[in-house]
């Protein structure tokens, strides 16, 4: 401490932490002594988590991904998860490193079983990078919207499409749209990173995901610029999305997404062999209706406050009332009557469940019914209290308005609970009623 270098030592710990690698096989915090200290030696902390943005190649790096990954977590000093989170979307896009976006991040997220495991460590962490004018997550997506993007290579393209299809699992709507706008941009710009990155996104488990990569795959097929690739990207959806001779989503966008890839490539002549009818409504999809519980089985599959929240909120409350037109149920465009060759019974609105609002009528789709399978299906999504309740009644979603703005950040169990309405449930619906089609 009394070396007269030591408050000018950053630069050289600098130049060590670079050169230290290379020479003896090992980084240098591992090189130095343990020494108990009341506080952190941030010279060191930061010269050692600035190098690893230096560096890329194998030979310049002292230990394994793990390894490295432990003393990057051990050294690191930025503000809680988000920082965190924030300094890995820039490792991400470093080609060849060892938090690479195919090495970290992407597996990761791929790796998930469900999309509120995923939400849980993931999108809710996004929210406040968006509102970080600075934050690398930002600029990344301003770049992909804004930029011009003539020329970017795959080695660039393939990790920034591969982060901003993940950004489209967030609840905050402009993230959303503006993820959805870069991506479709980069795909079209660089179609040679299709190959790549549709294998695993037509595969992954959440609804809000697919439907911004079936976009970003419809703007490649309409621009067309490279034929051949668009119309293997357009193959992947069609053998992907269609299997059996059946949409594998039982989700009203992502069937018409899909389906507008497939004739856009049919009608450019790239598609040989398929059975177009396949694409094409009316559907067999189905929804395990069935066996949705009561309000109060309902209450009882999760007993805690939020979950409350959301039962009420889809049975009772704005979301049924004015999403799902509980008021005005002769708005309600499904029929009760089936189409001639379905399967299901007939499910007419017999009677209200509803607190507040009392109107039925026989002649469009049981309500109460969807309402109930509006909250029941947030728990198939992965939506618990333990991960979501600070976030859902937190800073970022404190705007309590019916109708989604730009700008609104919505609660993850709002957002579970439109995918469910807005999408699953009226796909089921499309596909067996005399509905819109």
């Amino acid at each position: 401490m009394e070396n007269p270098l030591h408050y000018r030592r950053a630069g050289i710990l600098e130049a060590l932490c670079l050169a230290t690698p290379r020479e003896t096989g090992m980084e240098l915090p591992a090189l130095m002594p343990q020494v108990e200290r009341e506080w952190p030696d941030w010279v060191v902390d930061a010269a050692f988590t600035d190098s690893l943005r230096w560096r890329a190649s194998t030979e310049e790096f002292g230990a394994d991904r793990e390894t490295l990954f432990d003393l990057w977590k051990q050294h690191n000093r930025h503000d809680g998860p988000e920082g965190e989170l924030d300094e890995l979307i820039r490792f991400a896009m470093i080609p060849g490193h060892p938090f690479a976006m195919e090495k970290l991040i992407h597996p990761n997220l791929l790796s998930q079983e469900s999309p509120g495991a995923r939400d849980a460590i993931w999108s809710i962490h996004l929210v406040p990078l968006w509102f970080a004018e600075h934050s690398n997550l930002r600029q990344l997506v301003a770049w992909a919207r804004d930029a011009n993007l003539y020329g970017v290579q795959t080695e660039v393209a393939l990790p920034a499409a591969r982060l901003l299809a993940w950004m489209g699992a967030t609840s905050q709507n402009e993230l959303r749209q503006a993820a959805m706008q870069g991506l479709t941009r980069l795909l079209v710009a660089c179609p040679e990173a299709f190959e790549s990155f549709l294998p695993d996104f037509l595969e992954v488990n959440d609804a809000y995901i697919l439907e911004g990569v079936l976009l970003a795959v419809l703007g490649g097929v309409l621009d067309g610029a490279k034929p051949e690739m668009a119309a293997n990207a357009a193959m992947r959806v069609y053998e992907s999305q269609f299997p059996e001779g059946n949409p594998r989503w039982c989700h009203v966008t992502i069937r018409h997404y899909a389906r507008c890839i497939v004739e856009a490539a049919q009608e450019n002549g790239w598609l040989y062999g398929i059975d177009l009818a396949v694409v094409m409504p009316p559907y067999q999809s189905s929804l395990p209706l069935a066996g949705i519980p009561n309000k109060q089985g309902l209450e009882a599959l999760d007993t805690s406050r939020g979950y409350g929240r959301i039962v009420f909120s889809a049975c009772d409350h704005d979301f049924y009332r004015y999403i799902m037109d509980g008021n005005h149920p002769e708005s309600f465009h499904f029929s009760s009557t089936q189409l001639p060759d379905s399967g299901e019974p007939s499910r007419p609105f017999l009677q209200s469940e509803n607190r507040i609002s009392q109107h039925a009528n026989p002649e469009v789709f049981d309500l109460a019914l969807a309402s109930r399978f509006v909250a029941w299906n947030c728990l198939q999504l992965g939506w618990t209290e333990e991960r979501f309740d600070a976030f859902d009644t937190g800073h970022y979603t404190d705007q309590y308005l019916r109708f989604p703005r730009e700008g609104l950040t919505e609660r993850v169990g709002k957002k579970c609970q439109s995918a469910s309405n807005s999408f699953q449930l009226s796909a089921s619906k499309f596909s067996q009623l005399l509905s819109l089609i």
